[in-house]
């Protein structure tokens, strides 16, 4: 629009100076007059309609500028990721970028406020806003570490790091401690695979038993678990690591007690953690822990199918083979409707989001990962 008026400005500043030169000066009337009529018209005309379109275009289309609440986010109290709120020109669009590669946009309203939320703690970002062909400058975004306070609490009763196995031929210590009430708390083993789930009580007390690493002569000294702890939207609470020392006895015995007793065996006796009953000889035991896995999940957080999957093949979670999870999220029997209504529910409830940001945040791939008919599903019977 401004480059058109630019060009009807420029034709009619050149006819009337033109024109002016043609009935004013001297001896124009030749081909040679006209000529130069022409030419100096142009001169002129072109540089006073380049400053009145370049004033125009400044005044009623500027470059966007964004300004920021703050381009260092912390997050405090149970916050696990951030939000960043910031003003741009109305009904322009901002772009969050990480890696060079645009992950989220979203309008600006008739005021030009903006905000995104959901932004991965310890994590750097840059942002940008676009308006009619025009964009502003990147602006850098970080985000800081979550607070104590919003990841899952887990502590051992224990005063050291080190237990000793009960004496007794099952070779066992129990483990107990305190986390957050009704969390669940895995035990791994040092290869970071499941062994145990327990969940703690409402007072958030726990305790588990867990095998020793032997008693006969050949065997370990001494056995490492990792016990992690998980509620609800807090973060997991891992790297709790517990180390069971093996039994041994205080004194030995004289030579004359060993004559007269009957040797008999320790066995050791190892009870892994009880697996699902599988549906066919055929369903492989890792399909199987899995499926109890995304069972848990599910159990204290609303999340997607293809969030479910990330998290039990992600290195950072339960890293199980690809196909172990997906036979899990294809046997889970799960509701994904109303796992993004609940989703949506929190959204609105803890955050204020409009039904728009929801839905957005719902489909996201940073963010809920939910199908685009599940997330419909969810906004539709958000206020039912």
């Amino acid at each position: 629009m401004i480059y058109a008026l630019g060009i009807i400005l420029f034709i009619l500043f050149t006819g009337i100076i033109f024109a002016l030169i043609y009935n004013l000066g001297p001896n124009t009337k030749s081909v040679i007059g006209v000529s130069i009529a022409a030419v100096i018209a142009i001169i002129i005309s072109f540089p006073v309609t380049r400053t009145i379109v370049t004033f125009a275009d400044n005044k009623f289309n500027p470059v966007p500028v964004i300004h920021l609440g703050t381009s260092q986010i912390k997050l405090t109290g149970k916050e696990t990721t951030g939000t960043l709120y910031g003003e741009a020109l109305p009904y322009s669009t901002v772009k969050l970028i990480k890696s060079d590669k645009v992950i989220f946009t979203v309008e600006t309203d008739i005021e030009g406020q903006f905000n995104i939320k959901k932004l991965h703690d310890s994590s750097k970002y840059q942002i940008v806003s676009s308006k009619n062909g025009k964009n502003s400058k990147k602006y850098d975004i970080t985000v800081g570490k979550i607070p104590n306070t919003a990841v899952t609490d887990l502590n051992f009763s224990n005063n050291d790091s080190s237990y000793k196995t009960k004496s007794d031929k099952n070779n066992r210590a129990t483990i107990s401690g305190k986390t957050n009430p009704k969390a669940l708390i895995k035990v791994k083993d040092k290869s970071g695979k499941v062994l145990d789930k327990i969940t703690a009580d409402k007072k958030g007390k726990w305790s588990v038993e867990v095998d020793g690493p032997g008693i006969n002569q050949n065997s370990p000294e001494k056995i490492k678990y990792e016990f992690v702890s998980k509620l609800g939207q807090l973060k997991e609470n891992s790297g709790n690591y517990l180390t069971v020392i093996k039994f041994k006895t205080d004194t030995p015995k004289k030579e004359s007690e060993k004559e007269s007793e009957k040797p008999v065996e320790q066995p050791k006796v190892k009870t892994p953690p009880a697996p699902v009953a599988p549906t066919t000889p055929a369903i492989p035991g890792e399909y199987l822990a899995a499926l109890n896995n995304a069972r848990d999940y599910l159990s204290f957080s609303n999340m997607s199918k293809r969030g479910l999957y990330d998290q039990l093949t992600s290195e950072y979670g339960e890293k199980f083979p690809a196909d172990a999870a997906q036979y899990a999220v294809d046997n889970l029997q799960a509701d994904w409707n109303l796992e993004a209504l609940n989703c949506a529910k929190d959204y609105r409830k803890d955050q204020n989001m409009s039904t728009s940001e929801i839905y957005d945040q719902l489909i996201s791939d940073y963010g809920e990962q939910f199908a685009p008919s599940e997330a419909n599903y969810a906004i539709q019977h958000l206020y039912d």
